[in-house]
């Protein structure tokens, strides 16, 4: 399908004619095959698939297969350029009360080691917080307790009291890492934080009298490319040159899933961001080579596949589901020796099409945060602008 897909795109693009599905021999071939395939998935042998699906698997395509459509972001609200004199490397969103959707203040991380406080709605920086000794790499607040944490390029993990917006402060510092700390994040609770590494290591901090403290350090073979939270204790990284992603309850591994489809020991592709899905049930991977995969949680099952975007190894993609987990996201790039973009594409999570792809930035988009409570987005890029996505945006 993907290599149709592919071929079809091309040849439009050559002929000037754009072709439908079902218009040529070959889209009604694969129209047929998916309507004979669909209905074996949704009515299966007893207790399972004709292809090795559990009962829980053919469940959560049913399930997926009734999604009714929900609401994505459309387009660019905002933006602001400038902000830092290097590149912006991470993003996030100021503290918030529960349920606001307000999307007007955004917390911008640079290079010049320096963590910006930003008004998008036009008064530009409103608070610098300096004192970090390197260049910050990732941003990740937790909103109840008005906290944030930011990984360095020198290992380091900072933790940042943002209880005044226009006063930021250092709180602590540790060395958690030996090579730099390219990300970290809270658990849903803001009890835990883990950060991982090129190190080759993850690392799981816990709340300890009224402060925090390293639990483990976890080794791996290569570096730990990304990881998520998928409870309060449960969390899942990728490894670089490993075709399992592996799961743990806090330093205890209790799942390790092969994320080939064939279940063979071939690494094919590198994961660089992932995310799970509102009810935990999925867990999102972007890989390396243009291709989103969904996973049910804690499986090798496959549930959904997205192709569409432009990612490489080189590149520091950022994928997301919707809040009503109908669309799935991620950030693409136009890299030609004529046009250099930055991207958002957003795909339908019921029939894996491309929904649209929206031009954000003029260089690639390097970090992007999804807002805790609406639908809308921040985005930095290497144009040293950040912009908010919202749901609406762009429509005429």
């Amino acid at each position: 399908e993907h290599e149709y897909i592919e071929a079809a795109g091309t040849l439009a693009a050559e002929s000037g004619v754009q072709y439908m599905d079902g218009e040529l021999p070959v889209a009604g071939m694969l129209d047929t095959a998916m309507g004979m395939y669909v209905p074996s998935m949704l009515a299966p042998a007893e207790g399972g698939g004709q292809n090795g699906e559990s009962k829980e698997d053919l469940e959560m395509v049913q399930r997926l297969m009734g999604l009714e459509s929900g609401i994505c972001v459309t387009g660019v609200e905002a933006g602001v350029p400038g902000l830092h004199k290097t590149n912006i490397t991470c993003v996030d969103w100021a503290p918030l009360e529960e349920d606001s959707s307000d999307t007007s203040l955004v917390l911008t991380g640079s290079v010049d080691r320096t963590l910006r406080v930003v008004n998008m709605g036009g008064d530009g920086v409103v608070a610098e917080l300096e004192g970090f000794t390197s260049p910050l790499l990732s941003v990740s607040v937790h909103h109840p307790s008005k906290r944030g944490l930011v990984a360095c390029m020198g290992g380091e993990v900072v933790l940042v009291d943002l209880t005044s917006i226009t006063t930021p402060k250092i709180v602590e510092q540790w060395k958690a890492h030996t090579k730099m700390a390219q990300a970290v994040s809270w658990n849903p609770q803001g009890t835990r934080f883990v950060t991982v590494s090129k190190d080759a290591s993850a690392s799981l901090f816990a709340a300890k009298d009224g402060s925090f403290e390293l639990v483990r350090n976890l080794p791996f073979l290569n570096e730990v490319t990304c990881m998520a939270w998928i409870s309060e204790t449960e969390w899942v990284v990728a490894v670089r040159e490993d075709n399992n992603l592996h799961y743990f309850d806090e330093t205890t591994e209790v799942a390790k899933t092969n994320m080939n489809a064939t279940g063979d020991s071939h690494v094919s592709f590198a994961v660089l961001s992932m995310q799970a899905s509102p009810d935990k049930s999925m867990l999102l991977c972007c890989t390396d080579k243009s291709r989103l995969i969904a996973f049910r949680s804690k499986t090798s099952f496959q549930a959904r596949n997205f192709y569409g975007a432009t990612v490489d190894s080189f590149d520091t993609p950022v994928c997301a589901w919707s809040h009503d987990g109908t669309y799935v996201y991620c950030t693409s790039s136009v890299n030609t020796s004529t046009l250099l973009l930055g991207q958002l594409v957003v795909w339908e999570v019921k029939s894996q099409s491309k929904l649209m792809t929206i031009d954000v930035h003029d260089k690639n988009v390097r970090t992007m945060a999804r807002h805790p409570y609406t639908e809308a987005f921040a985005t930095g890029s290497y144009d040293k602008a950040v912009k908010v996505l919202a749901c609406g945006a762009g429509l005429s």
